[in-house]
């Protein structure tokens, strides 16, 4: 539901998390502790926030005559930048990992797992690295009479194989809609060999309201060799024959379409 003042969020507060690869557990849930394996990087300058940042390399393909054929969309990037105030053994570990207490080398950053978690009130929210993140630091350290000497850190976040950037956690007043089923239409159709058809997905909430969520569901086909799905729900005809089944998957739900090529 739009409009909501609820929905709005204000950080009040916000704790970052590393975690050992192989060791640490995630969570149940947003309200369950970080456990063995994880360590907090302490006190945040609250003046820098956190800065979540998205790129990603987009082009157009035009046909003869300047017609717009397609928009293509790849190497998505995301990261979290934040500065910490604390100069403890996590942060130590950040700016120069594979060093020692007393001896420290030129940093090699490695990956470790992530954990942000956002608060306001009772609200709250949860992202931990399904895969794996490279944390390192991205500015200078000033050292002075009148301010911390905050260490400015960015995350790179590294998907797993399947596309997945976040597990995400969220409280109950969050949680109040969910996605309840999604549809794929057409159910059925026809594409010839070489040629594209577009499906839809859609969203039916708790509440009854529905999102067209075909740019943000995840697209599998159980016949690539007779045709392809792009992200997007965009379809490609390979080759005649059977016909392949198109699947949609968003927030635990799928539909399935069946597309015969021709």
């Amino acid at each position: 539901m739009a409009r909501d003042p609820s929905k709005a969020f204000l950080l009040q507060d916000a704790h970052i998390w590393i975690g050992d690869l192989g060791v640490a557990a995630n969570p149940t849930d947003v309200d369950d502790n970080f456990g063995p394996g994880w360590d907090e990087v302490g006190l945040l300058d609250s003046d820098a926030g956190l800065t979540q940042g998205f790129t990603e390399d987009t082009g157009d393909i035009y046909a003869i005559g300047g017609i717009l054929v397609r928009t293509y969309r790849r190497n998505y990037k995301e990261s979290f930048a934040f500065t910490a105030l604390e100069r403890n053994e996590v942060t130590n570990a950040l700016l120069y990992p594979n060093s020692t207490p007393g001896a420290l080398f030129v940093p090699r950053p490695v990956r470790v797992k992530l954990g942000i978690d956002f608060r306001e009130g009772v609200t709250a929210r949860r992202l931990i690295t399904a895969n794996n993140a490279e944390v390192v630091r991205t500015g200078d350290v000033a050292w002075n009479e009148t301010s911390l000497a905050g260490i400015p850190f960015l995350a790179t976040v590294y998907p797993t194989g399947a596309g997945q950037l976040w597990v995400e956690q969220l409280s109950d007043d969050l949680l109040g809609v969910t996605v309840a089923s999604i549809s794929v239409t057409p159910a059925t159709g026809t594409v010839a060999v070489g040629a594209i058809v577009k499906l839809t997905a859609t969203a039916t909430y708790t509440d009854a309201s529905t999102l067209n969520v075909s740019h943000f569901a995840a697209w599998t086909t159980s016949n690539p060799a007779r045709a392809t799905v792009d992200e997007g729900g965009y379809v490609t005809g390979v080759a005649s024959g059977a016909a392949a089944t198109i699947t949609a998957t968003y927030q635990g739900q799928n539909d399935t379409t069946a597309i015969t090529v021709s």
